[in-house]
């Protein structure tokens, strides 16, 4: 898939304006160290209560330590505060950078719960995910 937008078909339909989606945010002279900035990829929260987060890489890479730290130390401040926090590592097997990257296509690699990760003991999508979510935690919203 080409990276089009907006034609409401899983191309971006939720993308509000393209040209600034694909400019990228360079963190040059901004840390020191080793402290650097960091991004998500993608996170769903729900009424202030359930927090799942989604790490998208290519297939076979992990998340550098830094980012890990990130997420896991935000899903643990989330599940202490008796919430829900839950970080999802998907891949993708997309290599072209002219193509994009469908979230919903992406597969499970392993999710941190509880203090943990977890591997994933099968391959699921994000969409087949999602779906365990919404039945597991009773939520209409996703």
């Amino acid at each position: 898939m080409e990276n089009t937008f907006g034609k409401g078909t899983g191309n971006g339909e939720h993308i509000f304006n393209a040209a600034k989606f694909s400019q990228p945010v360079l963190f040059d002279g901004i840390g020191k160290g080793k402290v650097r900035p960091t991004d998500f990829d993608a996170v769903i929260e729900i009424d202030n209560k359930y927090w799942f987060a989604f790490e998208v890489k290519v297939e076979g890479k992990d998340m550098p330590y830094g980012q890990s730290l990130s997420y896991t130390r935000t899903a643990d401040r989330w599940n202490r505060c008796g919430d829900t926090g839950i970080v999802f590592l998907v891949e993708h097997t997309v290599h072209d950078p002219n193509k994009s990257i469908l979230l919903k296509e992406c597969k499970l690699k392993k999710y941190y719960s509880k203090g943990k990760w977890i591997t994933a003991k099968k391959s699921i999508t994000v969409t087949e995910l999602l779906q365990q979510l919404k039945k597991h935690y009773k939520l209409d919203k996703i």
